[in-house]
């Protein structure tokens, strides 16, 4: 960087980014968005760590996060914004499942598969299909806000802006506090409406239809189309 010091150089920056990754490296194959109060697997932070893996020259690491990201994806295609496999049952009486959570984030892992494939790693065939399968549950089984045929979410979580004041408003009393929002967030667990099998597909008490998470469905729909052979993401994600 201009006017910067040595510790500023690129080549510092790298590593000063894999030693913060590799200090937060969990075994089970993702990294720890932060390794004592976050130290869970979140969706879209390990598409993120897997992108900065490659960017590492860490091609391996890199699909082994995907692989792991999109592990815990369900028979409807439906993936969880976070995985518990250090501890199984932990938050397992606020999500009502075990091992993962019952809402998802930003499907950035289409985005991810796509810049592996570019780049040249071999991505197994069924961390695509994994891919494939969370988007389409997004653009045909989650619930649709009927004027602006937006796909809702059922939670902020959800977003990735759990505390923004975009949410003030639906806040209760009208007024962002915090500790009242925190406990509505934790009720707002239990209004999702679920599939037969499971799945998330609307809140009725959290009647959102996210600009911003539908444009972030439809670039990756079209980012793991052009890698996928699959046009009928592509023209869904015209379509969104």
């Amino acid at each position: 960087m201009p006017g910067g010091d040595a510790e500023g150089t690129p080549g510092d920056l790298r590593e000063r980014a894999r030693t913060a990754l590799e200090a937060a490296w969990v075994d089970v194959g993702y990294t720890a968005p932060n390794t004592e109060t976050y130290p869970w697997m979140w969706l879209w932070d390990s598409c993120f760590h897997s992108l900065v893996w490659l960017a590492l020259d860490e091609p391996g690491r890199a699909l082994r996060e995907l692989t792991t990201a999109l592990s815990t994806v369900d028979e409807a295609g439906y993936v969880p914004h976070m995985g518990y496999q250090l501890d199984p049952d932990h938050h397992g009486d606020l999500w009502g499942r075990r091992g993962a959570s019952s809402i998802t984030q930003p499907p950035m892992y289409g985005h991810a598969v796509a810049e592996l494939v570019r780049a040249g790693t071999e991505v197994t065939p069924v961390v695509v299909e994994r891919a494939e399968a969370g988007l389409r549950f997004l653009i045909e089984r989650r619930t649709r806000e009927p004027d602006s045929g937006l796909i809702t979410v059922v939670h902020p979580w959800e977003t990735g802006c759990d505390d923004s004041p975009r949410w003030d408003g639906l806040c209760p009393g009208g007024s962002f506090e915090g500790d009242r929002w925190r406990t509505h967030k934790n009720a707002l667990v239990g209004s999702i409406e679920r599939d037969r099998l499971g799945a998330p597909i609307a809140n009725p008490e959290f009647a959102v239809a996210s600009v911003g998470f539908n444009a972030l469905v439809a670039f990756n729909a079209r980012e793991l189309a052009e890698v996928a052979d699959a046009p009928d993401l592509s023209a869904a994600a015209d379509d969104l």
